[in-house]
């Protein structure tokens, strides 16, 4: 079934129609008769009817010509530009550790074909086509090391600890009220009784 192109613009008679009629009250409010026995209202009438042929003929322009109208509003199509894809390199094995991947490598990149329907009539595969070529745009290096261990930075525990060095002492539970105080004035967040409780008088 072939593709139907979509309508540029789908108002009917009535539409049109209906649309005029609204626009009275704004450009002409002495006008108060919207009776279809009205002449303005026969004109309405008129004109919806030769809109609705024209959008009708609108409709079924070739697409140069829809490409031209758009010229003439300002509108360009983008120029064509070739695809781009993420793409990762895994190491086979962890020796080397490090393998340099010059710019301008070329991958190839299978089109699977699209699953059948579960609802059509059983054809023979099809055949497979060509592989598309990516090339790479920098240079990169692919880094065969595994990750052993994380570090992870605790901004409460290092203001507690500064605290507690400043005061040449142990970390105490003051020193982590305190570090939380000011994790909280950070985030904008209010110190809660219920929550800081029987320590609330540190953050207060």
């Amino acid at each position: 079934m072939p593709l139907e192109a979509p309508n540029l613009d789908d108002r009917r008679f009535k539409d049109l129609f209906e649309e005029l009629r609204s626009l009275i009250p704004r450009y002409a409010p002495e006008w108060t008769d919207h009776n279809l026995s009205d002449p303005g209202i026969t004109m309405m009438q008129l004109f919806s009817y030769l809109g609705e042929i024209i959008l009708f003929r609108l409709n079924r322009v070739p697409d140069r010509n829809y490409i031209k109208f758009l010229q003439l509003i300002g509108v360009e199509q983008k120029a064509a530009a070739p695809p781009r894809a993420e793409v990762t390199f895994t190491l086979v094995s962890p020796a080397p550790p490090t393998v340099y991947i010059p710019q301008g490598t070329q991958i190839g990149a299978q089109v699977e074909p699209p699953p059948q329907s579960a609802i059509a009539t059983p054809m023979l595969p099809p055949e497979p086509e060509e592989p598309v070529i990516f090339e790479t745009d920098e240079p990169l290096i692919a880094i065969g090391a595994e990750l052993t261990a994380i570090l992870v930075f605790d901004g409460k525990t290092f203001t507690a600890a500064f605290r507690a060095a400043e005061e040449d002492s142990p970390i105490h539970i003051k020193h982590l009220i305190l570090s939380t105080k000011r994790e909280y004035q950070k985030l904008g967040k209010i110190c809660e009784k219920t929550e800081f409780e029987p320590y609330y008088e540190l953050v207060r």
